[in-house]
């Protein structure tokens, strides 16, 4: 209601008009929906309060910040009279006075600092302990509910809760909200850059459990902006989803809906339909059991508060429990510590060895207080570096290409050797990156693995035809462009082309220049080429060939070089039709079309009478016995064109091996199947999958799921290799004092850790190191 208070000019007034049964209407007030009402609002409260360094205002919230009372109740005194110098109402009831804790804009705020907004996970909190009882109870019916069980849906709800809670809403970037609702619930999630900011889940009540389907999906949207009011109200870009088609539409049916209608438009938001298939997590949330009322936590959560390291959430118990239940992430460990290399250096047996044997490249270097490591050097007047023990090699170099943006094997390997030394440095990089699962999957391969299998060629003519279709090309006449397209036909052994201009791509039409052009002219094919174009998979051109019982042999649309010999022909046609083009004025549909015909005729016998390199002849002096320009009779020797052009395929074939690295596929090995024309920042390759069967012309069968297989070209295909993580035995010397002889396990901290070291426990008892994933 806010927006209400402004009155617009006249001319404002002519661009804010409705149109309704009774006539068009026009707004006198500042009206909601309008993208600029937020705009406007802000910039009036701003000037209202810009001499007040401790108000912040948004649209119609105002926010007051005092350190002392006295201070405060003076300020509240200054903004109250303003308010009231320029006609606006304050409802008392709706605001909050005097507290030291309140939400501001999707954040907690409080004497110590800004805090995440608890409500933002309270869905996940409420969500109570669930399972499919046939999994936990045996098919007897009775669940057996165990330790296990309770733990892992608890590190469930702390992923979940820890995702959202530390992560702050950005109001210059959209909003993206998942709705849903079922018979006893409503649920939401409210995202921003693909990652959850906030969740929600409410039960429905007596009343609204009578409502629509209709009626409740478009609740949930109404209380989940209501609920989240102060974190979405004035932004400029929010998108509703929902799984209910209908609230898409702009119908109203009900002064229910209407209402609820006109509420939306104070948001400005979009509403979208999604599969329910694809939202999920909102119907999720509308269907678990979900108890509002619900709150506590294990009383072994309370005994581990004394040691966390969130110290925001001691004072809550659900919080505390969501934390306490975080699983441990496999990280790479931080081993660059002096103190734990030096450690390791005085276990390690082979620095012992090397010392002994070549004392003149080993010496003790003072890099801290206190503190000397020993370090190799090289050779006289060349800097020393650290001598790197072998039980931290594989995590140091873990941590390096992690650290430093996954680098190559040569980059990692220069970078490391400036300050590190150990005799298998090398050999480790080489191994570790070749086996890294995100370079595998994201890096675009450089060169393919395999070698391709060798291909036989055909020395019968007429046997196959392959089809495709060129164009279209645009000709502009009198000022309008004109399109046309042509069909191109074309024998792979003789390499004799047709070409005949069509009118459209409807499937009969291109039936029946294909039936006129080719097959009533050359001897019939037993097997037609052709790519996924509706035109060829339509049903004229397929009743074609079953007619003529010639057998189909589609190109796959991730094979389009399956169909390369007209691609390369299209090429000539288009140099030929843009030649012509430049030479000859067009003036009318007639003389284009004239154009188009003449060009693909000179196409057709410039093709046939150039000499083809893998035939060493020209395809019409093979197919009609004599040269196509000279009186001179040619006899084809198939034989001998055959062998040349199987030596020509096995050159290209050898010269495209020698670009590809050496790799035997064997079944049992996993492969990663590239991605075919992925975006910039998609994922290069997906799997991996366990080969089933390796076949002998470049293929190989593998296992999608439990019940599809698939059969690819190796050219679609990389191995993937598995890393092997050693145990790790090393701990951070800061944490040494603390940790307990009992509790061995230490947690270190990876690459991009924000790592917390307290100078003194928090309690009596041993403290381990605490990480947090940013």
């Amino acid at each position: 209601m806010h927006y209400y208070t402004f009155e617009l000019d006249e001319a404002s007034k002519d661009l804010c008009v409705i149109t309704t049964p009774f006539g068009n209407y026009r707004y006198n007030r500042l009206p909601m929906g309008v993208s600029q009402a937020p705009d406007i609002a802000q910039e009036v409260m701003e000037t209202l309060f810009r001499a007040l360094d401790e108000v912040n205002c948004y649209i119609d919230d105002v926010g007051v910040f005092s350190s002392s009372w006295e201070d405060h109740l003076a300020s509240l005194d200054k903004v109250l009279t303003i308010l009231q110098d320029n006609n606006f109402t304050v409802n008392p009831s709706k605001c909050e006075w005097g507290v030291q804790e309140t939400d501001w804009l999707g954040h907690w705020l409080t004497p110590k600092g800004l805090k995440p907004w608890r409500k933002k996970i309270d869905a996940i909190f409420g969500d109570q302990t669930a399972a499919p009882l046939t999994a936990v109870s045996g098919g007897t019916g009775k669940v057996k509910w165990t330790k296990e069980m309770v733990a892992a849906f608890d590190q469930i709800k702390a992923l979940l809760a820890q995702d959202a809670f530390l992560r702050y809403p950005d109001h210059n970037k959209p909003f993206h909200i998942y709705t849903d609702a079922s018979d006893k619930q409503m649920g939401a999630a409210i995202f921003q850059e693909g990652a959850p900011v906030a969740y929600f889940s409410k039960k429905l009540n007596s009343a609204q459990r009578n409502y629509t389907v209709g009626e409740k999906e478009l609740l949930s949207i109404v209380e989940t902006l209501k609920e989240f009011r102060t974190m979405l109200y004035g932004c400029q870009n929010i998108h509703v989803y929902t799984d209910h088609s209908n609230n898409v539409l702009t119908t109203i049916t009900t002064q229910r809906i209407a209402r609820w209608r006109l509420f939306l438009e104070d948001y400005g938001v979009k509403l979208s339909y999604v599969k329910g298939s694809e939202n999920e997590l909102a119907d999720a949330l509308s269907r678990l059991d979900f108890d509002e009322s619900l709150k506590g936590s294990p009383a072994s959560c309370k005994e581990a508060a004394t040691t966390s390291f969130y110290s925001m959430a001691i004072d809550d118990d659900d919080l505390l429990d969501c934390f306490v239940n975080l699983p441990d992430f496999k990280s790479a460990p931080f081993v660059l510590d002096y103190n734990t290399i030096r450690e390791a250096q005085s276990r390690d047996t082979r620095l012992k060895a090397l010392r002994e044997k070549h004392p003149e490249h080993f010496a003790d270097q003072l890099l801290a207080p206190d503190l000397y490591l020993t370090c190799f050097l090289p050779k006289k007047n060349k800097p020393w570096k650290i001598y790197l023990p072998d039980e931290l090699l594989h995590q140091a170099v873990l941590w390096y290409h992690t650290a430093l943006g996954h680098l190559g094997q040569s980059r990692l390997f220069d970078t490391m050797r400036l300050h590190l030394s150990n005799p298998d440095l090398r050999t480790k990089i080489e191994d570790l990156v070749s086996k890294c699962d995100n370079c595998q999957r994201n890096k675009q391969p450089l060169r393919g693995f395999g070698h391709l299998a060798s291909r036989e060629v055909s020395a019968h003519p007429w046997r196959e035809v392959h089809v495709d279709l060129i164009g279209p090309w645009e000709l502009t006449i009198g000022g309008q462009t004109t399109t046309f397209s042509a069909l191109t036909m074309i024998d792979p052994v003789t390499n004799l082309v047709e070409l005949v201009r069509i009118d459209n791509k409807q499937s009969e039409h291109v039936a029946m220049h294909f039936e006129n052009t080719w097959l009533s002219r050359y001897p019939k094919p037993l097997r037609c080429t052709y790519d996924q174009g509706g035109e060829f998979l339509g049903t004229g051109f397929q009743s074609l060939l079953d007619r003529h019982r010639i057998r189909r042999a589609p190109a796959g649309p991730k094979t389009p070089t399956a169909n390369a010999i007209c691609e390369r022909m299209h090429q000539t046609v288009g140099n030929t039709l843009r030649t012509l083009e430049t030479l000859h004025t067009i003036d009318s549909m007639s003389t284009a079309t004239k154009m188009v015909d003449t060009a693909l005729a000179n196409c057709v016998f410039a093709i046939r009478a150039s000499l083809h390199s893998g035939l060493k002849a020209t395809p019409g002096s093979l197919v009609f016995g004599r040269d196509m320009i000279l009186d001179l009779p040619v006899i084809a020797d198939w034989i001998t064109i055959q062998q040349n052009r199987q030596q020509l395929v096995d050159a290209r074939l050898n010269t495209a091996n020698r670009k590809r690295f050496a790799y035997d596929y064997h079944v049992g090995d996993e492969v990663l199947k590239l991605v075919y024309n992925p975006k910039k920042l998609a994922t290069r390759a997906i799997g991996p999958y366990r080969i089933e069967s390796v076949h002998t012309n470049g293929t190989v069968t593998f296992r999608r799921d439990a019940h599809t297989l698939e059969r690819l070209n190796i050219r679609q295909l990389k191995p993937y290799h598995r890393m092997r993580y050693p145990p790790a035995r090393h701990v951070l010397s800061d944490t040494n004092r603390y940790s307990s002889d009992a509790s061995p396990k230490v947690l270190v901290p990876s690459a991009l850790d924000l790592v917390y070291v307290p100078s003194r426990p928090l309690t009596g008892r041993p403290l381990h190191s605490f990480s947090i994933n940013p």
